[in-house]
């Protein structure tokens, strides 16, 4: 497995990111991501782990389905991740890697026509298993 490592933009909130696959860049093109310059990046076979020094500020709309992690310090946008049962399921922004990677062009994708159950079985397919560390807030992972 190769891992990747990265952080938000102060350092507040770190991550790993591994896989034996080559990186997949996907541009999603809701209004969230496409506000942020996100490049995505997800492997269902590989493993992410984030782990933050303060309570990550969690932000929800849409399907009202997935949590956007951002640095509560700094605000960089750092994954995406849905609870699935006891496991989490995690997208990862490549622009906050340690090596974004810039060379690699992100395939812009749409999910507009996605309904809850369509969108769940789709990141289960897709998603990296995540595990998330934090400090106590309420709405912990």
């Amino acid at each position: 497995m190769t891992v990747h490592a990265g952080s938000c933009h102060c350092g507040a909130v770190t991550f790993t990111y591994a896989s034996e696959q080559p990186l997949a860049v996907r541009a999603c093109q809701c209004s969230f991501c496409r506000k942020h310059g996100s490049r995505n990046v997800s492997d269902a076979q590989g493993q992410g782990d984030i782990t933050a020094s303060l309570p990550l500020t969690r932000y929800r709309f849409g399907l009202g389905i997935t949590d956007f992690l951002l640095c509560p310090t700094c605000g960089s946008y750092v994954a995406a991740v849905m609870q699935d049962g006891e496991h989490w399921l995690g997208t990862f922004n490549l622009n906050c890697f340690d090596n974004p990677q810039l060379e690699l062009t992100a395939e812009p994708i749409v999910y507009d026509s996605e309904g809850s159950a369509d969108r769940i079985e789709r990141r289960r397919r897709r998603w990296t298993p995540t595990r998330i560390a934090e400090p106590l807030s309420g709405t912990d992972a």
